[in-house]
């Protein structure tokens, strides 16, 4: 709205000789007009504000995915985890003092490579890939680095002869998952006998290895105690050089029901007909590790059948098994017997299997096991000669689900002849020096043209790993690069 100058000036003059400030005074309707422009302007005001509020919010994502990326391409991404974790970890400053100043208690204070800018300073304390694992010894300087760990962390607790802290052990134990012990049975019952027993609640995984002598009496009953408070482990493995103290350890109260995955291999001379009444115990154990042994003398008939009865059914919930025997032993002979009576349906499940330590002498076992693994995905195994009981004139060995196979100590081409692995992805053979090499690589060719995927085959000959290449085949091609 134009207003005369001239009346301006008048209106400035009166109002100045009346003491009045100068101010624009409105009319009626030019402040209604005001109010309206006021409107808009306060309506424009607040679509800019939400328009900003979506600006940070957008910010904030961009942000998010400007951090992903950079975690994605920091350059501990180009260093294996496990070597890097442990590159942060003994690189931790001392909680204590910082340039010589006291830290408060339950500070986080910075990694000294997160110190290097603030990025790496938030990989260091959040990446959750830096912290799978951090393996701890029962001393002072773990206690600490416990205390300033990310709670994700999964811990693992190694306790040995030297050097171990028995009051750091008692703090340290309560805050982690795993706890490998390995020492002398002597120390291991001192251990026990100082530690309360309600401390090992958060126990997920224990592995015991005793080093004995013949005056010791085998396991500490104390911890029994132990055991029932361990409502959380799920992975066993027991070792000791004297056969007698697994039964013993077993018989202390381990939660077996709870138990997914047991391994007693570990042990030299085991007593298989004490071991074998304690595996129906194990009702969801999915991984067994077991070594068939037995040095002292005198196993009977009874105790043979025994064993076999045991493992005609095993667990349910059994999906990988690992077999170990000793062929210094009468017991070995009768290793054939025990697989033989393994129900089928107890080998159908399993998705896992090794035998390479089995010693299996005969290929008829290798040929029924293979055919009764209809789930199998991994198999390792030896491959002793053919013999009379196989007949080349049975169907295929079909296993759909096979991908991975692994063949040591070649004596025969039978087994490839006869399997059809729609699904191989890696094999590797393995044999003895080349004069005992009695492989006819042309079955290999012929099994592995069978597959649906380009498959690697490899050599260890002579002891060197990996030590001649075969060749590559691409499957579908008749072709070999």
């Amino acid at each position: 709205m134009l207003i005369d100058k001239k009346y301006l000036e008048i209106r400035e003059k009166v109002l100045s000789d009346a003491g009045i400030r100068n101010e624009l005074v409105l009319l009626p309707h030019e402040i209604e007009s005001s109010k309206a422009l006021l409107r808009d302007y306060e309506a424009a005001l607040a679509k800019l504000d939400r328009h900003l509020a979506s600006l940070f919010v957008r910010t904030g994502r961009i942000e998010e995915r400007l951090h992903t990326f950079h975690v994605a391409v920091a350059p501990h991404k180009r260093i294996p985890v496990e070597l890097l974790s442990k590159i942060f970890a003994y690189c931790e400053p001392d909680p204590l003092y910082i340039d010589g100043q006291p830290v408060p208690p339950n500070t986080l204070y910075p990694w000294v490579l997160g110190q290097v800018c603030s990025l790496w300073r938030l990989i260091s304390r959040h990446d959750s890939r830096l912290w799978r694992s951090i393996t701890l010894k029962a001393n002072a300087a773990s206690e600490r680095l416990c205390k300033i760990l990310p709670t994700f962390v999964s811990k693992t607790l190694v306790i040995r002869d030297s050097g171990c802290s028995v009051t750091s052990a008692g703090k340290i134990i309560p805050q982690v998952s795993k706890l490998d012990i390995e020492m002398k049975a002597v120390e291991f019952k001192h251990l026990f006998d100082c530690l309360s027993a309600d401390i090992f609640g958060n126990i997920e995984t224990l592995y015991i290895y005793l080093r004995c002598s013949s005056r010791d009496q085998g396991m500490p009953i104390v911890l029994t105690e132990a055991l029932s408070s361990m409502d959380k482990l799920r992975t066993l493995r027991l070792g000791c050089d004297e056969s007698g103290i697994v039964p013993q350890a077993l018989s202390l109260g381990f939660p077996c029901r709870q138990i997914v995955s047991l391994d007693i291999s570990g042990v030299e001379g085991v007593d298989v007909v004490a071991i074998s009444t304690y595996i129906q115990e194990f009702k969801s154990c999915e991984s067994l590790r077991i070594t068939l042994t037995d040095y002292d003398d005198g196993i009977t008939i009874a105790d043979t059948q025994l064993v076999m009865h045991t493992f005609r059914t095993l667990p349910r919930s059994l999906c990988s098994l690992v077999i170990k025997a000793h062929p210094y032993h009468e017991f070995f002979n009768s290793m054939h017997l025990v697989f033989q009576n393994i129900l089928p349906e107890a080998w159908a499940r399993l998705v896992f299997l090794d035998l390479m330590a089995a010693d299996i002498e005969d290929g008829a076992t290798i040929d029924q096991i293979l055919r009764q693994c209809v789930q199998l995905a991994s198999f390792r195994s030896t491959v002793p000669c053919a013999g009379s009981p196989i007949d080349v004139r049975v169907r295929e060995i079909v296993l759909p689900h096979l991908t991975s196979l692994y063949f040591a100590r070649i004596e025969d081409s039978w087994v490839f002849q006869r399997l059809r692995v729609p699904l191989l992805k890696d094999i590797v053979l393995e044999n003895l020096p080349e004069e005992t090499w009695n492989l006819d690589i042309a079955t290999v060719h012929e099994m592995i043209s069978s597959s649906g995927r380009s498959v690697q085959t490899w050599v260890e000959t002579n002891g060197d790993r990996f030590a001649k290449k075969v060749n590559v085949v691409v499957v579908g091609s008749n072709d070999v690069v």
